[in-house]
């Protein structure tokens, strides 16, 4: 039997990929892009606190992928939620999308993908994390970097 428990990993690990998302968006703010990234971000447009245009949300009543590349002005990274002017038919809109409404963030660049559980429920919230994975890859992608715990105690040794 299942009970509460004092450490929510499913609550960490989400926190953690957003911080994530967020750093990324930052060093693009601070910087530019660089090289080939650029990220696909998928978002609830019913989330509370989007911003979007209305032709866009009559468009996409549920979700929206934005592609961070070329053509973006003004990305500013708050701690909850991120800003950007998108051009859409040679036109700039802009759009503010909080960090929790994110379904998910990929550097195709990179070969870096994160999806997030969207979560309403203290019920859907333990279900997540019983049954689903947090980080995920697209097929027949791999990630260089990824250490597993056998991996790090066997170096150790």
């Amino acid at each position: 039997m299942k009970g509460k428990t004092l450490i929510n990993y499913s609550s960490l690990i989400s926190d953690s990929m957003y911080y994530i998302v967020r750093e990324a968006l930052r060093i693009v703010e601070n910087h530019g892009l660089s090289g080939n990234h650029h990220f696909y971000i998928t978002c609830q447009t019913n989330y509370a606190g989007v911003e979007i245009p209305i032709k866009l949300k009559t468009l996409y009543p549920e979700e929206i992928t934005i592609v961070i590349q070329h053509d973006f002005r003004n990305l500013t990274v708050f701690e909850d939620y991120f800003q950007i002017e998108l051009s859409f038919g040679g036109k700039y809109s802009k759009l503010v999308i909080p960090f929790k409404a994110i379904i998910s963030f990929a550097d195709p660049s990179e070969m870096f993908l994160l999806e997030f559980n969207q979560e309403t429920s203290d019920n859907e919230v333990q279900e997540h994390a019983d049954h689903d994975s947090s980080i995920s890859l697209k097929e027949n992608h791999t990630i260089n970097n990824i250490i597993s715990l056998d991996q790090l105690r066997k170096s150790k040794k």
